[in-house]
Parts: structure tokens; sequence; C-alpha cells
């Protein structure tokens, strides 16, 4: 036996969070921090309406693109040359529902739009109308001096003050009906040297082409001055809708489309003063202590504030009986936030019900991800006018200090006309989770978080939860196959404690418990060194005696399985890893399955590592240290000596906790082990399968060499959706009987918006897998010498890299003293417990003594409403564009899907989720 050669550690994986910076329902009060004494309400109108930072004559911005805007959207298919262009795709040739008439009007409800810059609305061909909100106050009318409003877009626009219209561009007069378009562009806005320019940002032009595309594109409102008779003292609205112009025939090509930039999209919009008199300016973040609503769903940065138009609106949350569910306000100053507390109060529910205040957690958002707000492939306006941190891990401890945040210019960044300069400030989301019990009488229940602040009277938080009558099964009856991958080695290296220390096994069991509550019960326990996982160590230590032989030591092992089952639940699978890419040796690697290329092809990476046999770490008893040693190749005639009183302790311990059934191994990816290697495990421990990741999977049932079975695979390729298509027939993949899932391997899967997490399971089990696998638990970036965050544990370990096969995907985040949960995870979650419903609402649709017990009308509802998420679902997780690398392709997975995104956070999810669980609970009453 020989010491393996120690790779260095690289570092580790950026892990990323969410999306952009949607607040669902802002909701601002406004307290003066000035020198920490505070008052109870914003600083009166008159003292603000008077002046400005420039002065009180200077010009000043009341509105601005870069600033927050309750938005609205709506889709339909793009029109080309005067006609649909229809894609046999329901979730792009349905269109979406109008707002209502009077949206325009001042009074209108708007708090279930979406609330974000205006520069975060879709940019994409589908996007038919877009609507605008933005809000200001005015303190008297008659003072207000040269108010106007400019905007720039694709399409017509319609601009109006309080309900009345003031400007409009693009469109004809009158009415404008549903299926109005505004005018066509000329061909020369599509074309740029006798070629289709794709974009604003089109390889083949130069700088000037490119400004000439834009302005080509881009239709202005210039400078209309609002007349002091369309303002009104208080709240006022200046409301913006854009309305698509149909595309060239030019973006046809063979029957396929390259629709590169949106014919409905906003640019920039502005509403500027002469002065700061008689108004109050809405376009910055403004003095003093907010604390807004943000939705569940939206990902918050340090450079969000609120609105101060908008009220503080209850955190409203839909609930299942036995489910979790998060809601947020955000808080924002001007000056660092000390002195933070919150506590939750009980909840009061219908007929004296209550959720006692320990079912209401409170947790603050710290800084940690790198979500991408990239909206396409030209996407060439940042949306905030400062680089913006992710707020996403969720610590329970609130932090002593929020700093007030950075003011760093992004890359790419242009400044829009009438831009003002942007303020700093410190921002904290603060979480309130509900863990409703699982005998809550269903109902309507209501409470307080109060949240206090050093030098500022605390602020009470209204909380509202909606009960279905429906319950949720236990986690460990979850039909929705999830897998989450826990790596101890992660937490040992982030916090410095040594490997399985007191303190370790504390780290450990935090992240298992939280990966138990998604659903997840898959454990790995590595058998061999320097995996793919990242493990340092084996978790069997072997012990050599005098006479060559071996003993082993368990405890790790026993503790890391006890732990398991002591705070997931019992294990539905224990992978024991055997082999790994390092083990496999060029010279003498047989053909398997056509996989001899792309082996060699890993195995020339490998260097001196390559061909020595599986490492192992030994235990000294008497001194307690341990070392890594290769063993003989498994290949070797010394191999069955060597593995086979290990394997036969083994059963016997997975025998004795029922879990020999439950037991496979590990890891066959891309690359398969050798014949030999796969019948020495098959000849000692015939009853254990295997474990398969890889992009296409094994065949469903099959035995690797026609002797051990494939048990439990995840695939990145050969998997099956349904996107509601009439001539495709839903996958239930929930009830498939084989064990495959789907790997969602993405690089950047940390910075796809938190919607896209919590459909990862939805879209599977609707599709032909049992759910989702080999997602990342504390699988983040760790810092290198630097105190970068690059690499993985996993890297440390180049020798058993798989490439894109490798974990990069992370749902907890490195907390004060251990992991916590992210807006990832929560969004997850939550997404599996709507699984959950789906799939008790399909059991009866496909049983055809149930759904005769449901009736007509019920499963005429049921259908509905299925099919009503599939179609969000899928416009949510889309890129919806249609240019780029494969621009006759819509990527449903591949690409960041900010756009669709947006669209899923404008649309009023959370009444969908109602009613999803609104229709489970009628189901179940039927079948009583």
């Amino acid at each position: 036996m020989t010491k393996p050669k120690r790779s260095s550690l690289i570092g580790v994986l950026a892990m990323t969070c969410c999306l952009a910076i949607f607040a669902g329902l802002a909701s601002p009060q406004t307290f003066g921090l000035g020198s920490m004494s505070a008052t109870a309400s914003a600083a009166p109108a008159s003292q603000v309406a008077d002046k400005d930072a420039a002065g009180e004559n200077s010009p000043v911005a009341v509105l601005h693109t870069r600033g927050f805007w309750r938005i609205f959207q709506s889709f339909g298919p793009p029109v080309v040359a005067g006609k649909p262009m229809l894609r046999n795709v329901p979730m792009l040739d349905e269109t979406t529902p109008l707002p209502a008439e009077q949206w325009m009007q001042p009074d209108f409800d708007d708090a279930h739009w979406g609330r974000m810059p205006a520069l975060r609305a879709s940019r994409t061909p589908w996007l038919s109308r877009l609507y605008l909100r933005g809000k200001f106050e005015v303190t008297d009318p008659k003072l207000v001096e040269g108010l106007k409003v400019s905007a720039g877009f694709h399409g017509g626009a319609i601009v109006y003050v309080n309900g009345r219209e003031v400007a409009r561009v693009g469109l004809p007069a009158g009415a404008i009906k549903d299926t109005d378009l505004a005018a066509a562009y000329p061909q020369e806005a599509f074309m740029s040297g006798g070629k289709l320019a794709t974009g604003d940002s089109w390889r083949g032009t130069s700088a000037a082409e490119r400004e000439r595309l834009r302005k080509a594109r881009t239709r202005l409102i210039d400078n209309v001055e609002i007349p002091s008779s369309a303002l009104r003292k208080g709240l006022n609205v200046l409301a913006v809708e854009i309305i698509r112009s149909p595309y060239d025939a030019a973006v046809e090509t063979g029957g396929k489309f390259d629709l590169g930039w949106g014919t409905c999209e906003i640019r920039q919009v502005s509403l500027i003063a002469d002065s700061g008199r008689g108004l109050v300016p809405n376009a910055v973040r403004p003095e003093g202590l907010q604390v807004w609503n943000s939705d569940s769903l939206m990902s918050d940065f340090d450079q969000d504030w609120g609105d101060r138009n908008e009220p503080l609106r209850p955190v409203e949350l839909i609930a299942a009986r036995n489910g979790v569910y998060s809601g947020k306000v955000v808080l924002g100053s001007t000056e660092p936030l000390k002195g933070i507390r919150a506590e939750a109060a009980e909840l009061r529910g219908p007929s004296g019900a209550v959720i006692p205040a320990s079912a209401v957690q409170v947790r603050y958002a710290l800084p940690w991800g790198d979500e991408s707000t990239r909206i396409n492939y030209n996407d060439d306006l940042p949306a905030y006018p400062r680089e913006a941190g992710t707020l996403s891990a969720l610590v329970e401890k609130p932090p002593a200090e929020v700093a007030v945040a950075e003011l760093r210019v992004p890359r790419n960044y242009a400044a829009l006309p009438n831009e003002p300069e942007p303020v700093a400030g410190a921002v904290l989301p603060v979480w309130v989770t509900v863990r409703v019990p699982a005998d809550a009488r269903p109902g309507s229940y209501s409470g307080l978080v109060k949240v206090s602040v050093e030098g500022a009277p605390a602020i009470e938080v209204p909380v509202e939860v909606r009960v279905s009558p429906w319950k949720l099964p236990d986690t460990a009856d979850f039909k929705t196959w999830v897998e989450m991958v826990q790596v101890p080695d992660t937490l040992s290296v982030e916090y410095e404690v040594p490997l399985w220390s007191e303190e370790h096994w504390r780290m450990i069991e935090q992240s298992l418990r939280m990966i138990g509550e998604t659903g997840s019960r898959v454990v790995y326990v590595p058998l061999i060194a320097e995996t793919n996982s990242g493990n340092a160590e084996s978790m069997v230590r072997w012990i050599r005696k005098a006479d060559g032989t071996y003993e082993y030591d368990f405890s790790i092992l026993d503790r890391y399985l006890d732990l398991a089952t002591k705070v997931m639940g019992e294990p539905k699978l224990v992978i024991l890893e055997v082999w790994e890419l390092y083990i496999l040796d060029k010279a003498k690697y047989a053909k398997s399955g056509g996989q001899e290329a792309r082996a060699i092809k890993y195995l020339e990476d490998l260097g001196a590592l390559q061909g020595n046999g599986p490492i192992i770490t030994l235990l000294d008893k008497e001194s307690g240290k341990t070392e890594n040693v290769f063993m003989p190749a498994y290949g070797d005639k010394e191999s069955p000596r060597l593995w086979q009183p290990l394997m036969e302790q083994l059963r016997k311990r997975m025998s004795d906790r029922g879990l020999l059934g439950k037991t496979l191994f590990g890891t066959i990816s891309d690359v398969v082990p050798k014949k030999e290697e796969v019948a020495l495990f098959h000849s000692i421990a015939p009853e254990f399968g295997w474990v398969c990741h890889s992009h296409h999977g094994w065949s469903v049932g099959g035995k690797i060499y026609d002797m051990a079975p494939v048990v439990y695979q995840t695939r990145v390729w050969n998997i099956s959706h349904y996107s509601g298509r009439e001539d495709e027939k839903p996958g239930y993949g929930w009830r498939n009987p084989h064990l495959f899932v789907d790997y969602e391997r993405h690089r950047n899967l940390n910075s796809f918006p938190p919607s896209t997490w919590r459909h990862l399971g939805e879209f599977n089990i609707t599709g032909g897998q049992r759910g989702i696998g080999r997602l990342g638990a504390d699988v983040w970036a760790i810092k290198d010498s630097r105190g970068r965050r690059t690499e993985t544990v996993g890297k440390r370990f180049p020798h058993s890299s798989r490439r894109n096969l490798d974990l990069y995907s992370s749902a907890l985040a490195p907390g004060p003293d251990g992991p916590v949960a992210t807006q990832r995870y929560e969004a997850f979650r939550e997404g599996i417990q709507e699984c959950e419903a789906r799939i008790f609402i399909e059991q009866a649709l496909v049983d055809d003594e149930l759904r005769a017990r449901l009736g007509e009308p019920l499963e005429k509802r049921c259908r509905h409403v299925l099919h009503g998420r599939l179609l969000s679902m899928w416009r949510g997780l889309s890129n919806l564009q249609l240019t780029g690398p494969n621009w006759y392709k819509l990527n449903w997975r591949g690409d960041l899907s900010v756009a669709g995104s947006a669209y899923f956070l404008t649309s009023d999810w959370p009444e969908r989720t109602a009613e999803l669980y609104d229709v489970a609970a009628e189901v179940e009453a039927k079948l009583r």
C-alpha cells in the first residue's frame, strides 16, 4: 500500500441566490432616524416638499426608471408580418389576462402586482402589453413647477396621470382594443448591412451601428408637461401602458424565427419637476427608516428601498395543514441598523383556534449569493443604478449591525436621461415562517410580529395565514422524490473545526435536519476517500493488525446513520461509495457501453493518481492519528480478502438497522467501473445494487455487466416533461415504478431565481420522473487562501472531478454558527409541498373509481387548476428568448429564466397556490 499524493485545495463554487428585487407588496412606514431620535411617521410633507438634495429651485427627479414601480404584464404570441407566431406550445400560444379597466386610476389596488425597478420587467418577444404604476405625493398642486414626463420604449405607449391621458405615441387615437398593435417598425430597425440584426449587441455591428439600431427601435415621449389640473393633493399615480408592435417578415429564415429584441419594452421613464416645491419625490431612497412588504419569491438586494406612498400590509401566507410557509418584510434605512429585534405573537384563528407563537419563526436575511438579473442575450441596461448584493442567508439571531451598503457602479452601466444620484442604505429582510400544526382548524389566522430597531419606535407587522382544510402528509410519506446531498467536509473546512469533532457533529445535525424537511432521505457513506463528494477520509477507518489483516472502526458511520435517522427519519437509500474515477487505469480499461473514449479523456488528466486503486483511511488506535493510503486495485487478487470482511460486517449492520434492502453501491457517472470491479462487489454483497449519476442515464431496470442492477439514477438528459400540449400525455412521474429522477447539474443553478427552485419538483413529477435528485445542500463554495469563494470542497480532489457532473448547487448557506437555510431552500420546500397537493389530486384523476366519485364538475375544476399551473410554471421557467447561440430554440433549462420569473412574480402566483389547496380539500371531502 502506498500513500496517495495530496492535491491542493482549490476554493469553492460561489453560491448564489435569487433573482431580483421584487417586493410583492411594498409598504414602508417611514421613520426619521437623524441623530437616532425617531418620530413615529414620515417627516411632514411640508418639510420635504419645499426642498430637495440639489436645492429647492433645482430640477428634481420625482419618479425614475431605476426606482420602484408596480408592474403587470400580459403575454401572447409575437405577431410577425400580421400573423401570430404559434409554436404549438400552450404556454406560449395562449394569451394571459389584461388588468382591470381602471388600472390607471390612483385608487386602484395594485398590491398584488409585481414591485421592482422598471428595467426588471420581462424583455421578451412574448410580452404583448406592459403596465407600470409609479406613485408620488403632491402637497400642493399649485406649487408644482414644470412637471414633465419622458419615456423611451419599444412599441407604442400611453401615459396617464391619475387616470387622465397626457401623452400617446405609436398608437391611434381613441379607445384601444385588446387586439390592437402599435405602429409597425420600418425594416431597417431589423436589419444591419443587409443581414438580420438579432439585437442591440449583435456581434457583427460596430458601436455606431448598434447605436443606430437602438435609436431606430426606441420611440420617445419627450418632456410632456403635466398640467396642474391633472394633479391632486396627496397620492398621485403616473401610469404607463406599452403595447407591442408587429415584427417584420425579415425575422423569419427558413421557417425559423430570430426575435432578438422585444417590440414591447420599457427603456427609460422619468417624471421631472423644475423644483421640489409642492411635491415629495419618490425616485430614490428617502431619509430615515422604512419597512416594506416583499414577495417571498422575490430576491431582496442591498440597494432596495420602499415606496413611501404604500402602507405596510400584512404578510400573507397561503398554507396547508402540516406544512411550513414563509413571508417577509424588509427594513431599510439611510443610517446603519442597530439593536434589531423581532418577536412573534400567536396567531388567532376561527372559533378561538390558535397557532402558538412557538410555531412562528423569525429569521434575518444576510448577504449571500449572486443571483443573476440578466434578462436576455442583449441585456445592456442594468436594472439597478449600483451593484446590488443579494440578501439570502436566513439566520435566527439578528446581526449586531447592518451597515450602509457601498455604492459601486455596475459593469456595463449607462446613466439614463434625468437619472438621479442613488442614495445608499442599510437593508435587512425579516422572514416570518409558520409551521402550521397538522390539526390546525381551517380558516384565516392573524397575529403580529413586533420589529424594533434602535432609535425608532417598535413596528407592528401584521401576519395573516389562510389555512386550507387539506393536510399535507408527513415528509417521510412524500411521494415526490427528493435527494439533497450533505457533505460533512464542507462544514469542517468552512468553520475550521476538526473532522468529527463535537462542533462538527453539531453542524452536520443542522444540515441533516433541514435536508429532512424537504422529504429527502438519501445518505452517502464514503467507504473510500477523496471522492467527487469532497470527503478527505473514508467514513469507515481501517485498523491494521499485527498479522496483516484488518479490523474496522465503524464509529463515524454508526453515528452518522444514527443522527440521520434521528433528525431526518429512516433513510430511503444508503449509498456506499466504493468507486471513483481515479481508480481507473487507462492502459487496462475495458470497453463498456461506448464509454471508453470519454473515460480515457478523464484519465489523461488524473496524473500519478490514476490506476493506483482506492484510497482508504487508516487509523492508529493508540495515537488516534489517521492517514490515507492506496489499497490494491479492485482487480488485484488480494482485494477479495481485503474487502469481503468489511462487507460482511456492513451487511450485518445494515440488516440490523432494517436498511439492507435500501443499501446501494456508488457511484457510476458517465464513466463506468470495469467488469472485474463490479464483479468483486457483486460477489461479496449481491444484495446491493448500484447508483448512477450521469448525463444520459442507464437503461431502466438494466444491470451493469448483466450482474448488479442499477437501482437508482439521476439523469441530466433522457428525461421527459409535460407542457400541456394536446398531442402529449401527462407523465405522472410520481407513480413511475423505476427510481430515476432529474439531475439539474447547471453550473449556474444557484444564480437562477427562487421561482425556478420552487418548480424543480413539479416540472419533474408532471413529466416522467419521480422527482429531483443530486441537489447540493451544504455544497457551497469555500474560501481560498485569498478569501474568495471559488470552488467546492470536492475540487480539492481533481482526480475525482466529473467535470460538469460535479455538484454545483447549494440550498443552504454558511451562517455565523453553522449551516442555515436560504431563500432558494424555502422556495424549494414550498414547491415540494405543492407537488404533494398536486399528486393527491392526480391520484383521484387517474383512478377510474375515485374519479367517478368526484363527479364531472369537480373533475373539470381539478383539470383546469392543474393545467393552469402547468402553463404558468413553464412560462415562468423559460428564458422567453428567441435569439443567441441557439436562437431557433426556446430554452427551458439551460439559460437563466429571469424574464420568465418576472412574468411569474407579476401574475399573482399565491392565488394559484390557494386554488391548488382548495381543490385538494374538495377532492378529499368527496373521497371521505
